[in-house]
């Protein structure tokens, strides 16, 4: 119960005031007036000192009167007062209590809009309080006169639809239906011009202008408010401007844009110039290929610069082949076709295509493939091309007469190989440990020259190569001249296998067929190579160089399979190979242009198998014998 607004001590101070008064009148007063004086003095002490202490004095009274009552309207009189005055003390105290209640009250509702004008006039954004139907600004804060210019008494002849950057506006403000059920959603932002320098805005942003002309972005939000003179469902406005917001993401979008085209313009740049490159080595590795290949008698030196030039034609076309490697794993677009297949034969057929630089650099080998669990799902072509260039990467720093180790070995888990490749040759610093993964990165090689040839992609392509089949490849070294050591790790598979990974080369076809065949190629020294090795080979050529000459020929005549060129002078290749695919004619699409996207659009254009160049003739030929497995020979 409450205790009155007073202090403990008062309040007990004023009832041992009252028992000592009562006191002093017992012993003057006849016992009938005792009821009426002590009920008077009983109420005075509940008025200033408080509920229980009021009661302690009734209860003081009552004993202390009690031994001198001594007929029965004496005991009725007492028994009323007790009664009356208990009952006077509960309503004093509900009054009292109601009372400080109230200015509890009232002081909260001054603490409450002492706190609302300080933060109203202190936010560094405009407020307004606005009218809930008409907008109309009620009042602002001092941020919303400094950031637009008006005076208090010139924004409120205004509505906030009235500060938009037009009379059309990009945007226009009103207040929402479902505001009382949905109090946080009290304004409505309806656009009806897109936002300007290509970023949308967000919801509630909307163009306003200032009193000078000048326009900003701002941000509204709202909650309902209450207050004296305020019309119910009266609104807070906050208005934040994100003009500079909006501009830093205008420029974040055009940058972006900008990057992405570049990107593109140097996609398109690599992918025109490795067809540009590699249409005119087309027909000299063809032609290199075939009559290594298919001449027994050539002269021990005739057939060391055949086999020099094809190598060279190889190394070109490996280092364009790099540069849009690095460019498909910088943006994660490294496809995989994956088989399960043994690691350790896949590692001696890699070092079979390893062992002329081995001959010739003079470099002792030793492999030891002693991993037993060495089934691994992976892609052949892309692991062997990490195999190569971590093997040649140890002929290039291994002097003559130095020594490779390759071995392979279970891994640490029950689920993993290694694979490693060291050599005692220039070893590696600290410091070019940690660039060794770098694109276009070269360490010198021994005696401080840097190493043959190479863009220094071979190893970040591996890396790349490696961690898009979930596995690790690291590089250690004891310091310059102590070797270094290489190693892959790989994933085990544990089904059985697939179908065993493809030879690096190919056999020939062994059916001898006479294949009518149509050769498409704009490039003349191309279609004439491409043409006489066919022939040669016994099939039957038709020669075009253009899409008009192509349909014609193919009108002419019928044909068991087209060999064409995608970039045509007159067209595409695609589009012949749509209007050819329903008649029944398979195709073998031959283009500088071999990336995932490129090879897609050609299957999907009809062509059963895209070559690119530079195409190796015994690759051809082995193209051409899955192409027509029906024909006879």
């Amino acid at each position: 119960m409450f205790e009155g607004p007073r202090s403990p001590w008062f309040r007990y101070g004023m009832a041992l005031l009252g028992l000592a008064t009562t006191l002093a009148l017992l012993l003057k007063i006849p016992v009938n007036a005792i009821p009426p004086v002590a009920l008077g003095i009983t109420l005075f002490v509940a008025w200033f000192g408080g509920l229980w202490p009021s009661m302690a004095l009734l209860l003081a009274t009552v004993l202390i009167a009690t031994p001198r009552l001594s007929t029965s309207g004496d005991l009725f009189r007492m028994v009323v007062y007790a009664t009356d005055a208990a009952l006077v003390n509960l309503i004093i105290a509900w009054f009292w209590r109601e009372h400080s209640r109230a200015e509890a009250e009232a002081a909260d509702r001054r603490a409450t809009e002492l706190r609302y004008r300080m933060l109203f006039e202190e936010t560094p954004d405009p407020l307004w309080v606005v009218a809930p139907r008409t907008l109309a600004i009620l009042e602002c804060n001092e941020a919303a006169t400094r950031q637009y210019g008006y005076t208090p008494s010139e924004f409120n002849g205004l509505t906030l639809n009235d500060l938009r950057a037009s009379p059309e506006g990009r945007a226009r403000v009103r207040v929402d239906a479902a505001m009382e059920a949905e109090p946080h959603r009290a304004l409505r932002i309806r656009a009806d011009t897109p936002a300007s320098e290509g970023v949308e805005a967000p919801a509630g942003v909307i163009a306003h202008r200032r009193k000078d002309g000048s326009s900003l972005d701002v941000d509204l939000s709202s909650r309902p408010i209450q207050g004296k003179g305020l019309e119910a469902g009266s609104l807070l406005v906050l208005g934040r401007d994100v003009s500079e917001r909006l501009k830093a993401e205008a420029e974040l979008d055009r940058a972006k844009r900008e990057a992405e085209a570049a990107n593109r313009a140097k996609d398109r740049f690599l992918a025109v110039l490795s067809h540009e490159l590699r249409t005119p080595l087309t027909p000299v590795l063809l032609a290199c290929s075939a009559l290594l290949d298919g001449a027994d008698d050539l002269a021990p030196e005739i057939r060391q610069t055949l086999d020099m030039i094809r190598r060279n034609v190889e190394l070109t076309s490996r280092l364009v082949a790099d540069l849009l490697d690095v460019t498909r794993i910088s943006r994660g677009k490294m496809t995989l076709d994956r088989r399960r297949l043994s690691l350790n034969g896949l590692i001696r057929e890699s070092l079979l295509i390893c062992e002329s630089d081995l001959q010739a650099s003079k470099v002792r080998l030793e492999v030891d493939l002693r991993a037993t669990r060495d089934l691994v799902d992976v892609d052949p072509a892309r692991l062997q091309q990490v195999l190569w260039n971590v093997v040649k990467n140890a002929v290039k720093f291994t002097p003559a007469g130095g020594l490779i180790r390759v071995r392979t070995l279970d891994g640490d888990g029950p689920r993993s190989i290694r694979v490693e490749v060291s050599d005692d040759g220039a070893g590696l610093a600290p410091e070019a440990l940690a660039r060794i993964f770098e694109p276009f990165h070269q360490e010198s090689g021994p005696g401080g020259a840097h190493g043959r040839g190479g863009l220094g992609l071979g190893l970040a392509i591996s890396r790349g190569i490696v961690e898009a089949h979930g596995g690790l490849l690291q590089a250690t070294s004891a310091g310059l001249g102590r070797g270094a050591t290489f190693s892959v790790e790989l994933a085990t598979a544990a089904a059985e296998l697939d179908a065993p990974a493809p030879g690096l080369v190919p056999a020939a076809d062994p059916r001898g067929r006479s294949l009518k065949l149509l050769v498409v190629d704009d490039h003349a020294d191309t279609v004439r190579v491409i043409s006489a090795l066919l022939e040669r080979a016994g099939h039957r050529v038709t020669r075009a160089s253009s899409l008009g000459s192509a349909r014609e020929a193919a009108l002419a005549g019928r044909f068991d399979l087209l060999l064409c060129d995608i970039g045509l002078a007159d067209g595409s290749g695609l589009d012949l190979m749509r209007e050819l695919a329903p008649t029944g004619l398979r195709g073998i699409a031959l283009s500088g242009f071999g990336t995932a996207a490129d090879v897609a659009s050609s299957l999907e254009a009809g062509f059963v198998a895209h070559l690119t160049k530079p195409v190796r003739w015994n690759e051809l030929i082995r193209q051409i014998d899955d192409a027509v497995p029906a024909i006879g020979p």
